[in-house]
């Protein structure tokens, strides 16, 4: 029963994970938390699942945005290093506290959906080019600082990346997706690396709910090319309110 259970969940969180451009630690955190796995526990199984989630979801799809490959190396490597210094931090900082910023992702995710949809999404802007070192320095510390949150609380930082490719290098929603996918690799290694050296991946429910994972981003990666852009939008932000709620919950109520 066990076995099926947590491979269901796997199969939940690939497809989110390869319809969303996120890592699934979102969702696979708090249900693992529902399961009453311990925090650091579940944290440890999310970024294991999350790496090779978005190995299999980046190598599937990333060739047809392969424009992008200079951007994911800068804010990669800063997710690289971000990665495994956040990882450690959950030995010192208070589990409270880092629930606490976990829900901060959310309303800030939820908070920048509202408004771009506000500001009339359908007027394109031409992307942003990237020239400038100083446009280098913001895209590194901007994927070190993700790399490091997301390694502390489970997630993969796809919340971030995403309004972050969306709104300051205006790509459009779906290659924002991509982006993020892809950037999970880079933080979510860093934090496998250093979970693992601290005992925090219990092997063997991480493996069963990452073959699950493996099913569903493949099925998700496909239903995001066929979904109007409106409706993915629509969906995204869906998401984040859900899992606002489920980690609201978890934190204050039991």
């Amino acid at each position: 029963m066990e076995v099926i259970l947590l491979s269901s969940i796997g199969v939940l969180v690939g497809l989110l994970s390869g319809f969303m451009g996120i890592g699934g630690g979102i969702l696979l955190t708090p249900l693992l938390l529902l399961l009453d796995y311990t925090f650091k526990s579940a944290i440890g199984i999310a970024v294991f699942q999350m790496f090779l989630a978005s190995v299999y979801g980046t190598y599937l799809h990333f060739k047809k945005y392969d424009d992008i490959l200079k951007v994911l190396a800068i804010i990669g490597v800063g997710g690289f290093i971000g990665g495994n210094l956040g990882a450690y931090s959950i030995m010192f900082i208070p589990t409270i506290y880092l629930k606490m910023l976990f829900m901060g992702i959310l309303l800030y995710s939820i908070y920048s959906l509202i408004t771009k949809r506000e500001n009339n999404d359908d007027q394109k802007l031409p992307q942003r080019e990237i020239k400038s070192i100083f446009i280098y320095l913001i895209i590194f510390f901007f994927g070190m600082f993700v790399g490091a949150l997301g390694a502390s609380i489970g997630v993969g930082g796809g919340l971030l990346i995403i309004p972050f490719a969306h709104l300051y290098l205006r790509y459009d929603l779906k290659k924002s997706s991509t982006l993020s996918l892809a950037f999970i690799m880079f933080g979510s290694l860093g934090g496998v690396i250093s979970h693992y050296q601290i005992g925090n991946i219990e092997l063997y429910e991480a493996s069963i709910i990452t073959i699950g994972s493996l099913v569903g981003v493949y099925v998700g990666l496909k239903l995001k090319d066929i979904v109007h852009i409106d409706s993915y939008k629509n969906y995204l932000l869906i998401l984040n309110i859900i899992i606002l709620c489920i980690i609201s919950y978890k934190t204050f109520y039991n």
